[in-house]
């Protein structure tokens, strides 16, 4: 169930009107509403339905009333009741299935979005919740006035930011009609006609800008006896001086949560683009592959290009330190900063909190708790304008999932990788093409391996590592491990040893005194050793 108070009072379940019947009783739900999960005590509701001489029959009355609004919302089915507490009533109901409360809650969230856009289309949706003077059809004006005061003034005060954001994206022509309809209405709000001053100027209307401010100057002193604010004289000066500070400045990068990364992406941009597309077309989509591959990087840079694109922005949760699947859903609750603050189950508050918003939520290494996976699901369809971005090395094998695997680099973008970050750790030795072949080669071509090894130039000269290794499924000369994906390594003996530990029927690294009888040894138990 919805109930509007943002104009007439009434309720919809669906598209279904739902009868509240006259208007005293729709005041006493309003009332209730605009104080939902609040106890309102009965003296309160005559005196805002009575505002002069009550009646002595005025408690029985709300009785009546109360008792009727009881078996309308029976009727209705929906989890939306009136309980008796104290001397007074309460009505026990989400607040976001309020208009009033969805409305707080929209402009709330757009004063946290993460750039302009986001914050226009915030903005909108929530002023486009009234439908007119809240509690039109129910309340003499003075009354909503005095009940209603506050709200009216935030929707002002939305209106004026929402202007603000306009502004800054140089859309200043576009809306010199709205401004000036709503200024016309509102003579007395100095922040008002300052942005109608400002978008005349920027219009090339200085002279309408510089009469406007005149005009507005002489109505406050003889209709309050004030002079403008020092904002407005300010800007009224900047005008006549035509200062170029007034001037639209080029759009700021927009801010963003996301971590940022110390060097650059090489070699994914075709993969980002592709990422980017399956995210607008899909509500999840799982990034797949082998350890290493660079599913996360990939993952980061593709939310990057996608924030602005998301009214709530992107939230990344890192799960890696996660081992059980049942926390997975308090730490993303924590990672969207959902606070329980009703006493409701945690389910019930972060589908409260996501059911509006239009945020995507990366899951960042999953792999070891799939079975979270249902949980992803309920996510999904609890909040229907969320998106999700998960990497795994595995599916989570839900209904509207989209895999998109993430292989290995091309040869020139891991050479040119590997060269990069060698000289970054300042490489002994030339970088010639074959040597720097041969070790992505070797290291399949995985980003973090070719990354590790190009760490260890600063030690060991790369030229060796192309003939010092027997083959692909060695351990590379510089102590960086097989390069094929999903193979067990052998790391080189611990202090005071003599030999390695290679993985079953798999050769030695070949930097110990291993015998071949120690690499044919039987299978045994695995160790801390293994990886």
């Amino acid at each position: 169930m919805e109930l509007r108070l943002l104009g007439p009072v009434g309720a919809r379940v669906g598209d279904d009107v739902v009868a509240l019947g006259p208007r005293q009783q729709r005041l006493v739900l309003a009332l209730l509403a605009l104080e939902v999960n609040r106890t309102v005590p009965v003296q309160r509701l005559i005196e805002w339905v009575w505002p002069g001489d009550p009646p002595r029959s005025a408690p029985h009355a709300i009785k009546v009333q109360v008792s009727n609004l009881r078996a309308i919302l029976a009727d209705v089915g929906e989890a939306v009741g009136i309980a008796t507490e104290g001397a007074g009533y309460l009505l026990r109901a989400d607040p976001l299935a309020v208009d009033a409360h969805r409305f707080l809650d929209g402009v709330a969230r757009a004063r946290l979005a993460p750039n302009d856009r986001a914050k226009i289309a915030l903005l909108d949706q929530a002023l486009g919740l009234w439908h007119g003077p809240a509690l039109a059809d129910v309340a003499a004006p003075e009354i909503r006035e005095r009940l209603c005061g506050g709200l009216e003034e935030t929707r002002l005060v939305a209106m004026e930011d929402r202007i603000d954001a306009r502004l800054r994206l140089g859309q200043h022509n576009e809306i010199l009609g709205e401004i000036t309809t709503f200024a016309d209405t509102h003579p007395t709000r100095e922040r008002l006609i300052g942005q109608l001053v400002l978008a005349l100027h920027r219009a090339g209307q200085s002279t309408k800008a510089l009469g406007i401010a005149r005009r507005t100057r002489a109505h406050l002193a003889e209709e309050l006896g004030i002079d403008p604010g020092a904002e407005l004289q300010r800007l009224e000066l900047a005008v006549l001086r035509n200062d170029p500070a007034l001037d639209l400045m080029p759009p700021r990068e927009p801010e963003s949560a996301l971590p940022a990364h110390r060097t650059r992406l090489i070699g994914r941009d075709r993969d980002v683009a592709d990422v980017v597309e399956r995210v607008g077309a899909a509500r999840l989509v799982t990034l797949t592959g082998p350890g290493g591959v660079g599913k996360t990087r990939l993952a980061l840079a593709a939310a990057r290009e996608l924030d602005t694109r998301f009214a709530d922005g992107v939230t990344v949760v890192p799960l890696a330190p996660i081992r059980d699947p049942n926390l997975v859903l308090p730490t993303i609750a924590a990672g969207l900063a959902i606070k329980d603050l009703a006493g409701d189950s945690l389910r019930t508050t972060v589908q409260r909190h996501l059911r509006d918003r239009n945020p995507l939520l990366l899951l960042d290494n999953l792999k070891h708790l799939l079975d979270a996976a249902p949980d992803i699901g309920w996510l999904l369809d609890a909040a229907p304008r969320l998106t999700v971005l998960v990497t795994s090395r595995s599916p989570l094998r839900l209904n509207g999932e989209q895999l998109r695997p993430v292989q290995s680099l091309d040869m020139p973008a891991a050479m040119e990788l590997f060269t990069e970050r060698a000289r970054q750790a300042g490489a002994l030795g030339d970088l010639d093409s074959d040597t720097v072949e041969a070790i992505c080669e070797r290291m399949d071509r995985l980003p973090l391996a070719v990354e590790l090894a190009a760490a260890r130039t600063r030690l060991l000269s790369p030229r060796p590592c192309k003939t010092s290794s027997n083959g692909p499924t060695t351990c590379s000369p510089t102590g960086l491990v097989t390069s094929r994906p999903g193979t067990r390594r052998c790391r080189p003996p611990s202090r005071g040893a003599t030999t390695c530990s290679p993985p079953t029927n798999k050769p030695c690294c070949g930097r110990c005194r291993c015998s071949p009888e120690v690499a044919r040894r039987r299978p045994r138990p695995r160790s801390p050793i293994w990886t």
